[in-house]
């Protein structure tokens, strides 16, 4: 790759995604999302200058991009689907949790911030 505008703009964006992508493998969210604005600037350069016809890159150079992309893409719909069912999880917890407490009829009562007060406790 001969070292112009767009080529520099590629080797950026092959950075990021690199970098993102290990970020996502070490489960650090926070600095992988931080790359988000910078990534996406580059991004929409590079699809201007395509749209355009005006630009100096080999089409094969977009396969490591893709690539990682779409990689970096599966990686954090694992981690968000895990973190839904981590959510998920704790909320039954919570959910089927009691605090010892009775209703009049003898039924346990679920946890939860409306309770009242305890009718009877064990």
């Amino acid at each position: 790759m001969r070292n112009t505008p767009d080529t520099e703009n590629v080797q950026a964006l092959l950075d990021i995604l690199i970098a993102e992508n290990s970020y996502l493998l070490k489960g650090n969210i926070a600095n992988a999302i931080a790359l988000r604005d910078e990534k996406l600037r580059l991004l929409e350069s590079l699809d201007e200058k395509f749209n355009a016809g005006v630009h100096d890159l080999d089409p094969r150079f977009l396969v490591d991009i893709q690539g990682l992309a779409r990689t970096n893409a599966r990686l954090m719909q694992a981690i968000l689907q895990g973190l839904r069912g981590a959510v998920a999880r704790v909320d039954r917890l919570a959910h089927d949790s009691s605090v010892g407490a009775y209703d009049p009829n003898g039924s346990q009562l679920p946890f939860n911030y409306n309770i009242g007060g305890f009718f009877k406790r064990v």
